[in-house]
This record gives structure tokens, C-alpha cells and sequence, in this order.
């Protein structure tokens, strides 16, 4: 939570953090393993009303990806496909690694189809 404790220094500051300072700390975030901290990041995000973007959603699929958490990752790849973003290769590619870490071949084939077919 170190990294998201900015988010809140700026705040008390009267500083607005903007999408892209919430990526940076979820980036951060992602690359500690610390998933739960994303999802809190980007629940953030919608209550200060503003609309993550194609890399927020791309680094929540990551972070899910990295502990080989599919089911995370898929939930995060639809979510950004409802909201009006289009999934491309680094979502896919994202979630076919998850699939790989758990060793679910044919749901990683799978992906890889739908990932050909957008």
C-alpha cells in the first residue's frame, strides 16, 4: 500500500491525482503482487469519477495474470470490453499467460482463438 499512500498525500494536498497517476501506483502495485491493491485502486477511480482508460484495465488484467489467477484476469478483459474498450494483444497475451501459469492449455487455446477472431 505504499504506493497508493500517494494517491492520498496528494489529496490532502488539493492536488487531483488523474487517471494516469492512478495507473502509475497500480502499476506499481501489480508488479509487487499486490492484486487486491489494483482492484482497490481502481475502485477508486469510478468514486472520484473518472474513467480508467485502456491501461488501467490492462494492468488490472496483468496483475490478476501474474499470480496465474485466470478467473481474474477474464473478469477484468469482459469488464473492459463492456465499458466500450477493446481488448487487444497485451489483454489477451495477459490472460493467455495466466492460463499457462495454472496449466490450463485448452483454456489458453481458447483465448488465443478469441484473441485471432478481434
Amino acid at each position: 500500500a505504499g504506493a497508493a499512500r500517494w494517491l492520498d498525500r496528494m489529496i490532502a494536498a488539493r492536488i487531483a491525482p488523474d487517471v494516469p497517476c492512478y495507473n502509475a501506483v497500480m502499476d506499481s502495485c501489480a508488479r509487487a503482487g499486490k492484486t487486491q491493491e489494483v482492484e482497490r485502486c481502481f475502485l477508486r477511480l469510478h468514486e472520484l469519477g473518472l474513467r480508467p482508460d485502456e491501461v488501467s484495465y490492462n494492468i488490472a488484467i496483468n496483475s490478476c495474470a501474474q499470480v496465474g489467477d485466470t478467473a481474474g484476469a477474464t473478469k477484468w478483459l469482459r469488464k473492459m470490453a463492456e465499458v466500450g474498450h477493446s481488448p487487444g494483444v497485451v489483454s489477451y497475451t495477459a490472460v493467455i499467460s495466466s492460463c499457462a501459469k495454472s496449466g490450463d492449455s485448452t483454456q489458453a487455446e481458447r483465448w488465443l482463438d478469441e484473441m485471432g477472431r478481434s
